[in-house]
């Protein structure tokens, strides 16, 4: 059965290379007119493909491995995205390192190229959230009903008020869209290429960590911990950490 989970997924990657081809350097643009005016439309849209498929099949060999006992008995399986069962710090590692060997092939800055993805991530982050919403996974803890609670199922729909984890995902990363677009032009982020991508990768892993805290849904562990915890954790210190180096040393 087809999931709203993909369905999300897809639309926000079109929606977002649709942006990268249509958006024009402009005095009012908020975004790097440098990076645009360096980058024609086609070649913006096909370094986004390129983070986008890198994305999907780091995201989806993240969640084979994590259920390797499964897919090694249901190869066939692996394939099947639309089945939902995906990973995202593979789908970050897997969207960076893609990005990475196309901006070298092409012969463009690849800091520079990142910025102009970082406002499409938060907005994948939000349908990401969203279709989880809807179909059911990353579902909060149980709870006592409130005002603030929702109603939703696990995935053995068993219903329950639960911490709503999701809506809550949905709704911060859609604030964080709004901060990094209302901040894109600020000086301090023009003046070095790659801060509106590592502050776009540390808020997107600072909202995985925190709600990674109050999910119900079983994932692997490392050490006991869950896997989420850990490579949100990773992620955004990395984030920090490269945006230190970016703000010290970057050009």
């Amino acid at each position: 059965m087809l999931e709203a989970f993909p369905i999300l997924f897809g639309f926000a990657g079109l929606v977002g290379l649709v942006w990268l081809g249509v958006i024009e350097p402009s005095p009012s643009s908020l975004l790097d007119s440098s990076t645009l005016r360096a980058t024609p439309p086609n070649q913006r849209v096909d370094l986004g493909a390129a983070a986008l498929i890198g994305g999907l099949l780091g995201a989806r060999l993240e969640f084979c491995a994590a259920h390797a006992s499964y897919f090694a008995s249901h190869p066939l399986d692996i394939p099947a995205v639309w089945q939902g069962g995906l990973g995202w710090g593979g789908g970050v590692l897997g969207a960076v390192l893609a990005l990475l060997a196309a901006a070298w092939f092409m012969g463009v800055v690849f800091w520079r190229i990142a910025d102009l993805l970082a406002l499409p991530a938060a907005a994948m982050s939000f349908t990401v959230w969203l279709g989880c919403q809807i179909d059911g996974c990353a579902y909060g803890f149980h709870t006592a009903a409130s005002w603030w609670t929702t109603t939703a199922p696990d995935w053995l729909d068993m219903v329950a008020p639960r911490w709503p984890t999701q809506a809550a995902g949905a709704l911060a990363s859609l604030l964080l869209f709004v901060a990094l677009y209302r901040s894109a032009g600020l000086g301090w982020i023009r003046r070095r290429p790659g801060r509106l991508a590592c502050v776009a990768l540390a808020g997107i892993a600072l909202i995985a960590l925190a709600l990674s805290l109050t999910r119900a849904d079983p994932v692997a562990q490392i050490a006991g911990v869950r896997l989420d915890i850990v490579e949100s954790g990773v992620l955004l210190v990395t984030a920090l950490s490269v945006l230190a180096i970016r703000t010290r040393y970057g050009s």
